[in-house]
């Protein structure tokens, strides 16, 4: 699925939207930070953000493209308004006259605007709070010996991914 020595991924066989992301993922994360945000990415940040934009969207896609149950139980109920639903209202019921580029036009704008919803949350929000919060972390010890204690101060901010990516990154979970 992805080269030897790339983080673990789920495993899920690689749908096409996937094989794109694969390949052209990081170019189109790049090229979007940069016009969008005027934002340059490190090489670090730019393979983080790629990992972590599968996890949150693409992976979905490909799961739901490959038959992948949301569960390995028993399905609880059924989740009828994600993207891949959004997406396959635009295909026309059987007894409807279709126009197939209309529609898939329609869903293309759909699909673009969850990417850059997804792709702004991460690059706008998660990383420059992982940013602020790896400052405590890295200085838990200074608090405390243990380093099981973060002193955590100034602006709120969304940590608690941080912290278990940061965890398991050093090899300090417990």
């Amino acid at each position: 699925m992805w080269r030897e020595g790339d983080k673990k991924l789920p495993h899920v066989k690689l749908s096409s939207a996937g094989l794109i992301y694969k390949h052209f993922g990081k170019e189109v994360i790049a090229n979007a930070c940069k016009q969008v945000w005027k934002q340059e990415l490190s090489e670090e940040d730019l393979n983080l953000i790629h990992e972590k934009l599968y996890k949150k969207l693409i992976l979905e896609i490909d799961a739901i493209d490959n038959g992948v149950n949301i569960t390995d139980g028993e399905q609880k109920y059924h989740i009828g308004t994600g993207l891949a639903t959004r997406v396959g209202r635009y295909n026309y019921d059987w007894n409807e006259d279709k126009d197939q580029e209309k529609q898939f036009k329609k869903a293309m704008v759909i699909c673009e605007e969850e990417f850059f919803w997804q792709l702004k949350d991460i690059t706008q929000s998660k990383m420059p709070a992982r940013s602020y919060f790896k400052k405590f972390f890295d200085e838990r010890k200074e608090f405390h010996p243990s380093g099981e204690m973060i002193l955590f101060g100034g602006a709120s901010c969304p940590w608690k991914g941080t912290l278990f990516e940061l965890e398991e990154e050093q090899n300090c979970v417990g």
